[in-house]
């Protein structure tokens, strides 16, 4: 102990310029020497102390100049392989800066709080900071038509596809079985129906793979949520291969090459 108060005292009398190397550096020679003396050698746990103490105090990236003057000097330089390596080595048992600040995202929306749903309160400040932005407003488009962009002239027009109605077998119960043997999750994104009515306030959607409204069978309907399911009106043909991909890799579906599913019918039922 009194060695320690001993070495503070000599340590605050050699500061700065007080120091007799202050503004000097040792020579190749003398380095070479002071670490031969060291080799061997375990530092006191109360001189590691200081030295920690230093290193936070002195952090030259606390320096606003010298993190810009450091972020100029590394902007666009790409490192080697070996550097990288290095670096990803020096890293190994040393806690993320962003462990436990997650953020999670559900089909490109952000939410800025941790892993679950909303809570009431939260729900509820954000209503009301939209009620009261809103308050007054008129839509852009209110009274407004567009008849050069309706119907027809529509650029995604297929004929009218939207407008027509559904079969009787498309029913509650047959919606339900398709939720169910999704796991009542959204097939592309993994959003769980529980979460989508809570943070949304509504279910999954059954969507039509192939767009045909008169072919509700298993094969050709999956669960989505609604932005997965909005995104499905441009490039229909694209969306259509790929969720037959996904029906095919995780339930054994088969589908021919014009995209119309393949059913095994055995003892006369689907």
């Amino acid at each position: 102990m009194i060695k320690q108060l001993e070495n503070n005292m000599k340590e605050e009398r050699n500061k700065g310029i007080n120091n007799p190397m202050f503004g000097k550096h040792h020579t190749e020679e003398a380095r070479n020497k002071i670490r031969e003396a060291r080799l061997g050698k375990k530092m006191p746990e109360w001189h590691k102390e200081i030295m920690r103490k230093k290193a936070i105090e002195n952090n030259p990236m606390k320096n606003k100049e010298v993190a810009v003057k450091v972020s100029t000097a590394l902007k666009g330089k790409i490192f080697s392989e070996e550097h990288r390596k290095n670096i990803s080595l020096s890293k190994i048992g040393i806690p993320s800066w962003n462990k436990g600040k997650h953020r999670y995202w559900i089909s490109g929306t952000r939410k800025g709080h941790k892993f679950g749903p909303m809570n009431e309160e939260h729900r509820e400040k954000i209503r009301e900071a939209f009620i009261g932005k809103n308050k007054g407003m008129i839509a852009w488009n209110k009274g407004k038509t567009f008849p050069e962009y309706s119907g027809e002239n529509n650029p995604a027009w297929l004929g009218g596809k939207s407008f027509e109605p559904y079969t009787k077998d498309f029913n509650k119960s047959f919606k339900e079985a398709i939720k169910q043997r999704d796991g009542f999750m959204c097939l592309k994104c993994g959003l769980r129906e529980e979460d989508n009515k809570k943070l949304f306030n509504h279910s999954l959607n059954v969507h039509h793979i192939n767009y045909d409204k008169n072919l509700s069978i298993k094969e050709n309907c999956c669960s989505l949520y609604t932005r997965c399911h909005i995104e499905t009106n441009t490039n229909r043909e694209s969306w259509k291969k790929f969720y037959q991909s996904l029906l095919s890799e995780r339930y054994g579906y088969k589908y021919s090459e014009d995209g119309l599913p393949i059913i095994n019918i055995v003892g006369g039922k689907i």
